[in-house]
């Protein structure tokens, strides 16, 4: 689960001067499973994401990348997020600390023509005690430290390939 971290992100990029934030929990978006793509799309969602300048994707690692929840909520809303500034952080308690799910997200991104913001990888630390610390509130500030290498100005940004 990511939200800890999300909330996290939310809260460091709002610091910034100019930047509003809003952070979206796609778990509780009512997009139907019956269908997909632009026939299921959320109004409010869709919204959203248009009226975006820029999207900061946390994701947890499941199996190896994504979830298929955040494939099915992002092929909903295309038209709304291509051609955006997109940063990834991708969050896991295994050795490669959410690698893989910017590795996979990456060419998602590329392919809607994303300029990438940067990526990022929050990695949870182990036992319970240090666990609680990192993602409950009491954030260890190495994890701040990460989040302040995204740049919002695109001036370090990867153009897509």
């Amino acid at each position: 689960m990511s939200l800890h971290p999300a909330r996290l992100v939310t809260e460091e990029l709002g610091k910034r001067n100019g930047v509003e934030t809003d952070l979206i929990d796609i778990a509780k978006l009512p997009l139907p499973t019956n269908d997909a793509g632009e026939a299921i799309k959320n109004a409010e969602f869709a919204t959203k994401m248009y009226r975006a300048d820029a999207l900061v994707i946390v994701s947890p690692e499941y199996n190896h990348g994504y979830s298929g929840l955040l494939k099915h909520v992002l092929d909903s809303c295309l038209k709304e997020y291509i051609h955006k500034a997109v940063g990834i952080v991708g969050v896991s308690a295994g050795p490669f600390g959410g690698a893989r799910v910017v590795q996979n997200l990456l060419p998602v991104m590329a392919s809607s023509d994303s300029l990438i913001l940067g990526c990022k990888f929050l990695q949870r630390a182990k036992g319970a005690l240090c666990r609680r610390r990192a993602f409950g509130g009491i954030l260890h500030m190495a994890h701040r430290q990460v989040l302040k290498g995204i740049d919002l100005d695109g001036q370090d940004a990867t153009p897509p390939s």
